[in-house]
């Protein structure tokens, strides 16, 4: 158990000590996929064994009927610290991340998927710098793969952390900003900005509702730290159902507009790095794949939904826009000097 201390001030000045008896919530929410909530649930049990007192774990199943339900009861009664609640039918990705954060009442909250797993080694010494450094964000970085059950990584020896400026992090982290399960948050600096379940409710039906608290705290946070090494494993290619295209095309510039407003220069640190790195490998996954563009009608669909959400900026054109509208033989062509490109700069 770690040592509690009365009475200190985190980064923002809030109050940070005896009316939080726990740090850290970790919520879990999982739907139809026991085998994955199996293995992370008995992961976690075993690396919060003796922190039971700094840590809540709350499991959210989102109407599960693969027996879920039944492995979770048996889990609760084991491990008293462990809270658990099931909906009747699935709400969707959005709101059962709502409805995890209303019973956060701790001072930081770290949501993680059920088909991802925290490195063995971490949590304890992630429970000892959130007591010492007291970050408004911190992000976890992942190592993703499509077994993570097969990474043969040592045991975390020390959790090593780096400080950013704001755009430089910015530039870092871009559209990782939407992978939840890096990112611990302080719940109580969201309060202070106002940022609560009715601001983040604004972004239901997106696919992240996440950037409802992240990009309000990278806005405006005083301490951003990130991790030097791979802390989370991350199950490649399980998207959960969402609609890739849209989600990333268009669902995440626009939050990142709206969230950024009147801050150009993060706006850009944002969105940048993405339309170079990651939006390009978006569309030519989607035109080389089978289904084409996943939840549009067509080429043309997909088209007329990214021009309004990225036409402002000119590395769309330069990066995403000809992967659009060039026939099918001469992607490869273009992404691999892409790639090329990227790599030189």
């Amino acid at each position: 158990m770690f040592l509690r201390i009365s009475g200190v001030q985190d980064s923002e000045g809030i109050s940070f000590g005896m009316s939080h008896k726990k740090l850290l919530t970790i919520l879990v929410p999982t739907f139809n996929r026991l085998g994955f909530l199996v293995r992370l649930l008995s992961s976690l049990e075993s690396e919060l064994c003796g922190l039971e007192a700094d840590v809540h774990l709350v499991i959210g199943d989102n109407g599960s009927n693969d027996g879920t339900a039944e492995f979770v009861k048996n889990f609760l009664a084991k491990n008293p610290f462990v809270s658990s609640f099931r909906l009747e039918s699935n709400i969707g990705p959005d709101r059962i991340f709502l409805e995890l954060f209303s019973r956060v009442k701790t001072h930081y909250f770290w949501i993680i998927s059920d088909d991802d797993m925290p490195r063995q080694g971490l949590i304890g010494k992630l429970l000892q710098k959130l007591y010492t450094i007291r970050p408004t964000l911190l992000y976890l970085e992942s190592y993703w793969a499509p077994n993570i059950y097969e990474i043969s990584m040592p045991r975390l020896q020390e959790l090593e952390l780096e400080s950013f400026e704001m755009l430089d992090y910015a530039r870092k982290i871009n559209i990782r900003t939407t992978f939840v399960s890096s990112w611990v948050v302080n719940s109580l600096s969201m309060r202070s900005r106002g940022v609560g379940l009715v601001q983040i409710e604004e972004g239901l039906g997106t696919s992240l509702i996440q950037l409802g608290w992240i990009l309000p705290l990278l806005c405006r946070a005083s301490v951003l730290i990130a991790s030097k090494e791979p802390c989370v494993f991350a199950t490649l290619g399980n998207s959960g159902g969402y609609q890739q295209l849209r989600t990333f095309g268009v669902n995440y510039p626009k939050f990142v507009q709206e969230s950024t407003r009147g801050n150009r220069k993060l706006e850009l640190a944002l969105i940048t790095t993405y339309l170079y790195s990651y939006l390009p490998r978006v569309i030519y996954s989607s035109r080389r794949g089978a289904t084409v563009f996943q939840g549009m009608q067509s080429e043309r669909h997909a088209l007329l939904n990214l021009i309004p959400a990225l036409y402002r900026y000119p590395v769309f054109w330069i990066t995403c826009f000809p992967l659009l509208l060039m026939p099918r033989p001469w992607l490869r062509f273009f992404h691999s000097a892409l790639g090329y490109f990227r790599s030189a700069i």
